[in-house]
């Protein structure tokens, strides 16, 4: 077998972990530079170009998902994400960004399914819990609500947090039920003065 046989067998061979794992990072700082002195149409037909004919690997398909997602265009980050979790159902930073998606457009029972296995995967962050007590409160379930908010303060949130967690946090300070909750939270695991504050926010 001569030298270009052998190269051509190695590289027709799959990578090792650690050479696709650089392999993608390269690209994907390719990708960063690409949407800065273009834009991101450019990064992510460089990105989707790269999939496709070399490397469909699970952290470009996110870099890139991110980048829709962070551009506003949540439709289209969340089908990315999804083709993503078509391949990897458990990758946990993609569950939680189409989770808080579905939850941004109203997706209740899609948010709660990505949620609800978030969850499982990883039942002691805290902010798995906020946002299932913020998809409870949407859809007025009290119980839910008051449980998660616990295993939050449980795993490290912090109840200052929520007067700067959007106006729906205000509304809800601010319901017969969710309200009294709240106020109950505040007083046994924060201050009056907090609890007045998220009342008056905003």
């Amino acid at each position: 077998m001569n030298g270009i046989s052998i190269l051509a067998t190695v590289f027709a061979a799959e990578p090792p972990p650690s050479l696709e794992l650089s392999l993608q990072q390269q690209i994907i700082a390719e990708v960063h530079h690409i949407e800065r002195s273009q834009d991101l149409p450019a990064a992510l037909a460089y990105g989707d170009r790269f999939r496709q004919k070399v490397l469909d690997g699970i952290q470009i398909q996110y870099e890139l998902a991110l980048m829709v997602n962070r551009s506003g265009d949540l439709k289209a980050a969340s089908k990315r994400y999804s083709q993503l979790l078509n391949q990897d159902p458990n990758h946990i930073a993609s569950l939680y960004d189409r989770g808080e998606i579905h939850l941004l457009l109203g997706r209740y029972d899609a948010a709660e399914s990505d949620l609800r296995q978030l969850e499982v995967l990883k039942p002691d962050v805290w902010v798995v819990h906020f946002r299932l007590a913020e998809l409870a409160g949407h859809q007025s379930k009290t119980e839910v609500f008051e449980q998660q908010i616990l295993e939050a303060l449980r795993d490290g949130f912090s109840l200052s947090l929520l007067a700067e967690s959007g106006q729906h946090w205000h509304n809800w300070a601010n319901d017969p039920s969710l309200g009294l909750v709240l106020k109950q939270i505040f007083l046994l695991y924060g201050s009056e003065e907090k609890w007045l504050q998220l009342q008056q926010s905003y």
